[in-house]
């Protein structure tokens, strides 16, 4: 089955997360993660993280980028 990327996003975006509540409650874009050098223990890249949910990380993980409208977007799986 082909799915269009507009339609995805859209779906996503406005269907099956709570984008729209997080956003008018001030939690969209509120977390953030770091990567540190392992040996000195000091921050070397700071991200801030769309959708960082404890539900959404496990102990297997996927990852991928798609191009969407001309944007690359990162997907994160468990």
């Amino acid at each position: 089955m082909q799915i269009r990327p507009k339609v995805f996003y859209h779906w996503y975006r406005n269907i099956i997360s709570d984008f729209s509540k997080d956003k008018a409650e001030g939690r969209f874009m509120k977390n953030t993660v770091y990567e540190a050098d392992v040996q000195t223990g000091e921050v070397t890249k700071e991200q801030i993280v769309h959708i960082c949910l404890p539900q959404n990380v496990g102990t297997h993980m996927c990852i991928d980028e798609k191009m969407i409208d001309k944007k690359y977007a990162t997907i994160v799986t468990s």
